[in-house]
């Protein structure tokens, strides 16, 4: 029988949180008797607390609240889906104003060049060159004109001879009356194409070239005695009649300068 001191002794031991083989050992190396480590094992496993049972996390019946994501990551992942969704967009705009895939909308293709264009430093299409000064001009009645171009291009060797083609475009002109527009331009490609195309008050146009390619004239099977009459007159063609024309010696007009490459009214 479990005496009071022996009792308290377990108490003591319980609330340290002493295993019962260890109590069962000192006993045993006290001299206590089987019966009395008998009766300690029964009290001992009789007072000590049954452990809890283990509800799993993923039990239907936990009513601990719902695991929420960091507001920081959240807003990470939208910060990183608008810039994904966001470059997306401005490399779709680069192919398409680029030419580099096939957009048949025009209206939608107008309005992403005019924005992508727009950003400074970025290169400039020579199709877009042209539509801008297009744009800037189409209203004008009379005006100066003073264009360059180079452009390259393996179509280019039949007829000049050479993959590179420089070329100019200067002179004015006067629509303010339509019914008898006046005009007088130099054209000039390199030093292989040159001629000047002119009208006045007449309703005679006049043209007088000075230079064709030597491809040109092969191509044609041209030689000396037909290509120097073309080259040494002026040619002038009555626009009140188109059909006809005819050759006419005429002073050659001065070769316009060049300047910048420029396009003002």
């Amino acid at each position: 029988m479990i005496t009071p001191s022996l009792e308290a002794q377990l108490k003591e031991a319980l609330s340290h949180q002493i295993s019962l083989n260890t109590i069962t050992r000192e006993l045993a190396n006290d001299g206590w008797s089987p019966d009395i480590i008998g009766d300690v094992q029964v009290w001992y496993q009789k007072h000590t607390p049954s452990p809890s049972p283990v509800t799993s996390p993923l039990s239907a019946s936990d009513n601990s609240p719902a695991v929420r994501p960091h507001p920081n990551l959240l807003l990470t992942s939208i910060i990183l889906i608008i810039l994904l969704l966001f470059s997306s967009m401005a490399y779709a705009a680069y192919l398409i104003a680029y030419d580099k895939i096939n957009f048949n909308h025009p209206v939608i293709t107008g309005i992403v060049d005019k924005a992508v264009f727009s950003l400074p430093f970025l290169p400039k299409t020579a199709k877009y060159i042209l539509y801008s000064a297009y744009l800037a001009n189409k209203d004008a009645v009379r005006g100066d004109v003073d264009f360059s171009l180079i452009s390259s291009s393996p179509d280019f060797k039949s007829f000049v001879g050479s993959d590179n083609v420089i070329g100019d475009i200067s002179g004015y002109y006067n629509i303010t009356d339509p019914a008898n527009p006046l005009f007088d331009f130099s054209f000039n490609m390199g030093n292989d194409l040159n001629f000047y195309v002119r009208k006045g008050n007449t309703k005679n146009i006049y043209i007088k070239i000075n230079h064709i390619p030597a491809t040109l004239t092969t191509a044609l099977h041209s030689d000396a005695a037909t290509i120097n009459p073309v080259l040494d007159n002026w040619i002038i063609i009555d626009s009140a009649a188109p059909s006809t024309m005819s050759n006419h010696l005429s002073p050659p007009r001065p070769t316009p300068k060049k300047t910048s490459p420029t396009c003002k009214n």
